[in-house]
């Protein structure tokens, strides 16, 4: 069902972010991760920002909606629309309960993998071990405008948003993402008599995972090192 917009400036525009429209929107997108090994919290960051961008383009509103981390303070962005992003929480993956009736912090933690062994290359002779581990990242997302009803539209859009490209994020090798739903909305003000943001958050679980390269030349030759450090302050 299309989200409707309605500016202070009375221009309606039609949204409706489902079927074809998804999948013409997800082909403007470039999916191509330099680092195929890097699929963690930073590059959500980044492959979020390359969405919102591209369909706010794509709709021709690119210049009335900021998405940031930080909440700008300057005087030309304050007039704009505004998401920012938040992390909450972080923490290694965890397996399912195994019953409705245990608490969360008895959940198991997804134990750090080992992918592979490989050569090295810089080391004839050495390996290297390859691990991944799995983490829940809580993000909190707010849409903030100059008005409260702009604001929540603004928020219906991103929960169109995330539901619809769920395809996107998982072609670039990001896990799962769930909706956790809205928090109370909020106010900000930059400054005292200052222009006042209303805000409303939104909170997502997504799992992401993280690349370790265990280089084992170098592993040996640290703890060599250590131990030669040891050896000779107890000799002196």
């Amino acid at each position: 069902m299309p989200v409707e917009f309605v500016y202070s400036d009375q221009i309606e525009a039609q949204y409706d972010l489902s079927g074809e429209t998804a999948q013409q929107l997800t082909q403007v997108l470039a999916l191509n991760n330099p680092n195929p090994d890097h699929k963690d919290i930073d590059y959500f960051y980044v492959l979020m920002q390359q969405l919102i961008q591209a369909i706010l383009v794509y709709y021709g509103e690119n210049t009335n909606v900021i998405y940031t981390h930080e909440f700008p303070v300057t005087e030309q962005l304050k007039w704009k629309e505004i998401i920012t992003t938040k992390l909450l929480s972080r923490h290694y993956a965890r397996v399912s309960k195994s019953s409705p009736t245990e608490e969360e912090n008895v959940r198991a933690y997804v134990p750090l993998a080992r992918m592979q062994q490989i050569p090295d290359p810089e080391y004839p002779g050495h390996t290297i071990n390859v691990y991944e581990q799995g983490y829940e990242n809580i993000i909190e997302f707010t849409c903030w405008a100059l008005t409260n009803e702009e604001a929540n539209k603004r928020a219906l859009w991103f929960e169109n948003i995330m539901t619809d490209f769920a395809v996107f994020f998982g072609a670039n090798g990001i896990g799962k993402i769930f909706y956790l739903g809205r928090s109370e909305d909020t106010q900000k003000s930059t400054q005292p008599g200052d222009l006042v943001h209303f805000g409303c958050p939104l909170n997502y679980r997504v799992f992401t995972s993280k690349v370790y390269k265990e280089r084992l030349k170098i592993l040996k030759e640290v703890i060599l090192s250590i131990r030669s450090g040891v050896d000779t302050a107890s000799s002196s």
